[in-house]
């Protein structure tokens, strides 16, 4: 059963949480959950005046917001300075999420050399750079959560979107690196993996398997930023069925696989 978003919300500790790419529909559905009283949210996002909007409604929430607009998510040079301006000395972080990206039309980019490096570093690299930049102040603290929405589609390379899942299999990666570093800091790196969700990134995709919408994933993802995540391997499907499907294909011989059409 569907859950209801406007269900009553179980009230959250206070807690200081840092959102890249947070005019996101799945952003702003979590953020509802976050933004209570005592919460301070620090919001980055591309569109000025989306930003506004959805730090507006956390304020409304009664959550502490400040804000900081980086125009081009590819901009790797402008993710320090955005960190000085939202960190303040003695600012503790309980947690990170980096939550942007861009879905491309694989056939449109797939032999077009510029476009798969621009959207290997917004999908990818500019993702691993903010997870870089935010390990070393995690690392200090000895506490905190860092998480980042990769996509089921980085678990198996596919014809219909492997630009998009390779940039995703990039962050994947170094999730799993940053994990086994940060394990003795008692800093949990979680990876965040939604299937198909209703959003205008999708909206030209078609009909999808167990597509969901934000608001229905949005409690699971808060729940795996604060509590970790299903197993011990730090990764969480969304919607739940997606582990034992991708579990599944992980494991079909590479000489069948490149015969499916999946």
């Amino acid at each position: 059963m569907l859950r209801n978003p406007l269900q009553k919300q179980v009230p959250l500790p206070a807690q200081t949480i840092l959102v890249v790419g947070a005019t996101s529909l799945i952003v702003q559905a979590a953020l509802r959950h976050w933004a209570q009283p005592n919460a301070t949210l620090l919001l980055v996002g591309r569109n000025a005046a989306k930003l506004k909007a959805v730090a507006q409604d956390c304020r409304v929430r009664g959550a502490k917001v400040h804000t900081h607009t980086i125009a081009d998510a590819a901009e790797i040079a402008a993710i320090e300075p955005a960190l000085k301006a939202l960190i303040k000395e003695g600012t503790v972080l309980d947690g990170a999420l980096i939550a942007h990206g861009d879905l491309p039309d694989q056939t449109a980019v797939q032999d077009d050399l510029a476009a798969i490096a621009q959207q290997t570093l917004i999908n990818g690299t500019s993702a691993v750079c903010w997870l870089a930049a935010l390990a070393p102040i995690f690392e200090v603290q000895q506490s905190g959560w860092l998480a980042a929405i990769t996509s089921v589609a980085a678990v198996r390379g596919r014809a219909k979107m492997y630009v998009y899942g390779g940039a995703k299999a990039l962050l994947s990666h170094h999730l799993e690196g940053l994990r086994q570093r940060l394990h003795h800091s008692q800093v949990r790196v979680v990876e965040i993996l939604p299937g198909p969700i209703f959003t205008p990134m999708t909206a030209n995709l078609g009909a999808m398997p167990l597509i969901t919408t934000p608001d229905v994933i949005a409690p699971a993802l808060v729940r795996a930023c604060g509590h970790g995540a299903q197993g011990a391997n730090g990764k969480v499907y969304l919607p739940l069925p997606w582990w034992p499907i991708m579990t599944l294909l992980a494991h079909i011989p590479t000489p069948i696989w490149k015969t499916m059409k999946v």
